[in-house]
């Protein structure tokens, strides 16, 4: 069997209760050449025990264990696993519009100079006012560097980076225990081509459990 166009990463931490969800929104996906490698990061929930089920449920996906490293060492241990040619990361409390991968990987597959393709997304879980659709513009410009100095421009779930991209700065720097992916866009994005999907594309799900954004410091 040929290696699939996306691997799809997923660290998992004590979300026995949403993963189940999350998983589903990847299935869920018109686009279907994909794996999804997820790694359970010691969690002490049974959230084992529902990997296991949906290991049985869904044939291309693939679980580890290890102990609990935070998130970026748990990308990385999935990094050293994806056999795909682009790499797409939901979290395990998070979900994709369902033609999600489809518009990013015809992105990038319309632009083999780009290297990142990244749309937009919507919030839940907020008040009104902080849940409305948010497309943004094309960061493809001469001042792109500087724009992007100035803070994260897409959430990690709404975007596709191509695999060799993500490996030539070595994944995530694993001393980041929040913010890991603002840093990886940050080496990627600023001298490589990265292009925009219009659309609304992933949904951030915010709750009162344990989420990687909600450590600002």
């Amino acid at each position: 069997m040929s290696n699939p166009k996306i691997s799809v990463i997923m660290p998992c931490y004590n979300e026995a209760e949403r993963i189940s969800k999350s998983v589903a929104s990847v299935f869920q996906q018109s686009f279907t050449d994909f794996e999804l490698i997820i790694v359970d990061d010691g969690s002490t929930d049974n959230s084992l025990e529902v990997l296991s089920e949906l290991g049985s449920q869904y044939p291309n996906l693939h679980y580890f264990s290890q102990t609990n490293k935070g998130a970026g060492p748990a990308r990385n241990r999935a990094l050293k696993e994806a056999k795909g040619e682009t790499i797409a990361f939901l979290d395990a409390d998070d979900s994709w519009d369902t033609n999600c991968l489809l518009n990013l990987y015809k992105k990038l597959e319309s632009d083999r100079d780009a290297t990142i393709a990244y749309g937009g997304w919507q919030n839940i879980g907020l008040e009104e006012n902080k849940c409305k659709p948010f497309i943004p513009p094309s960061y493809e410009t001469p001042n792109k560097i500087e724009t992007l100095l100035r803070g994260c421009r897409w959430p990690i779930h709404a975007a596709l980076t191509r695999t060799s991209a993500i490996k030539a700065v070595n994944g995530f720097d694993e001393q980041w225990t929040s913010c890991m992916d603002y840093n990886l866009w940050l080496h990627i994005a600023s001298f490589n081509k990265i292009v925009l999907v219009p659309k609304i594309l992933a949904y951030y799900h915010h709750h009162q459990g344990e989420q990687i954004t909600k450590n600002r410091i």
